[in-house]
């Protein structure tokens, strides 16, 4: 399931919230007695995040899981620069779980969100600690967005409760990113036949120039072709 955007949280009985991570959303499932790791684009991260995939191996046989792969620094804070093996730090790879698509073969994605929840956590407890489960905060949103504020954190993401689990982009979830900005440079571009598949994105750390990851949502096929040719002319 995608989330649509939403300029404030929404507020009222009908809402749970979650932390918005910054890290890479993923689906972990057991089969066969051997573990799968996919991003939503359907992208093997298994080999990318080993250590994730081996605790998937603990999963009930035919069981998946949905939720965000995030880099915690050495003190314990989400870092999306090392997640990309940029900056430097302690780094430990965490996978957050926010919901069961299916356990020991049985669909639950047409079960209330609470119930899928409420086994996803029983599952969870039996697993190793890097397979972690994404707490439900029962305060207002705006108590909420007080605290992500202050302490710097990622977002929020609303879930309407008694939702069931959809694909494609829905009301039912609705995350929102706190106010923080960052000033990006582009350092270049991977190319894709007569355009370019994404911009190469970084930053300054005082004379060092930081890799911070590639932005390919928003360029329409107008912009894309004309900055191919603005790129071009830059190499020579």
């Amino acid at each position: 399931m995608l989330c649509d955007k939403a300029e404030q949280p929404p507020e009222g009985p009908e809402w749970c919230y979650e932390l918005k991570l910054d890290g890479y959303r993923a689906i972990g499932f057991k089969t066969d007695g051997q573990a799968r790791l996919w991003s939503r684009n359907g992208k093997d991260f298994v080999r990318r995040f080993r250590e994730v995939a081996k605790a998937i191996e603990s999963l009930p046989e035919d069981t998946a899981i949905d939720g965000e792969i995030v880099a915690l620094d050495a003190d314990g804070k989400s870092s999306f620069a090392l997640l990309q093996g940029s900056g430097a730090g302690a780094v430990s790879m965490v996978f957050y779980v926010f919901d069961l698509l299916m356990v020991r073969g049985r669909d639950l994605r047409l079960s209330r969100l609470e119930e899928r929840r409420k086994r996803l956590r029983q599952i969870v407890d039996r697993l190793p600690e890097n397979i972690r489960y994404s707490e439900t905060f029962a305060v207002s949103a705006a108590t909420l967005v007080r605290v992500v504020r202050e302490n710097g954190l990622e977002g929020i993401v609303a879930k309407r409760a008694g939702s069931i689990y959809r694909s494609g982009r829905t009301g039912d979830w609705l995350k929102w990113r706190a106010n923080r900005g960052q000033e990006f440079v582009i350092g270049g571009y991977l190319p894709a036949s007569n355009t370019f598949d994404s911009l190469l994105v970084g930053y300054y750390e005082g004379r060092d120039f930081v890799y911070a990851g590639r932005i390919r949502a928003g360029l329409v096929a107008n912009s894309r072709r004309a900055l191919l040719s603005h790129f071009r002319r830059l190499e020579h």
